[in-house]
């Protein structure tokens, strides 16, 4: 559970179940780079800005060297 199946649900496309996995990933705090970058795009996408931000925002606390944690976070502060 929790990051791997939240990582395969996304992929599959089914949002709902990517959604409940990452919350769990966060739950657990198993904090890897994917997690952030990830879950960030996926609330994007689904409209939730402010939440993506705190989730970048959180992402870069721990890894603030991550390209693709900043390139999805720069991209949410420019739209």
């Amino acid at each position: 559970m929790g990051l791997p199946a939240a990582l395969k649900a996304h992929k599959d496309g089914n949002i709902q179940l990517a959604c409940h996995h990452y919350e769990r990933a966060l739950q657990q705090k198993d904090y890897k780079a994917a997690l952030f970058q990830n879950y960030g795009a996926l609330l994007r996408e689904q409209g939730e800005q402010k939440r993506a931000s705190l989730i970048y925002k959180h992402g870069l606390k721990l890894y603030p060297r991550d390209r693709g944690i900043r390139s999805n976070y720069a991209n949410l502060i420019k739209s």
